[in-house]
């Protein structure tokens, strides 16, 4: 045996490099797969595709909310629930005009 022979089998030089997945494909792989999927990620992290889902998502809520119910109705709504009509009168009394 020579000095700085490998005995070990190279298994992954000899199989092709797999091409990652795109965001829909992963998306549902977390469902479907789970193992396959997670482990793919690891190999291949990506974020900004993940990361900039999540802040449309949580824009489009925002745009939802705030043109459905409005946000004086749901500060009021609050502020009923939170404080009862009694105290809330006290409360606006013992402000300066």
């Amino acid at each position: 045996m020579k000095a700085g022979q490998n005995l070990a089998p190279s298994v992954a030089s000899d199989a092709p490099a797999a091409k990652p997945q795109n965001f829909f494909s992963r998306l549902t792989g977390v469902i479907f797969s789970p193992g396959e999927t997670f482990a793919e990620i690891g190999r291949a992290p990506r974020v900004f595709v993940p990361l900039l889902s999540l802040v449309l998502l949580g824009a489009v809520a925002h745009f939802v909310v705030a043109n459905r119910y409005g946000y004086e109705n749901l500060i009021r709504k609050e502020t009923a629930r939170r404080c009862p009509e009694s105290e809330l009168r006290k409360l606006t009394r013992s402000l300066p005009p």
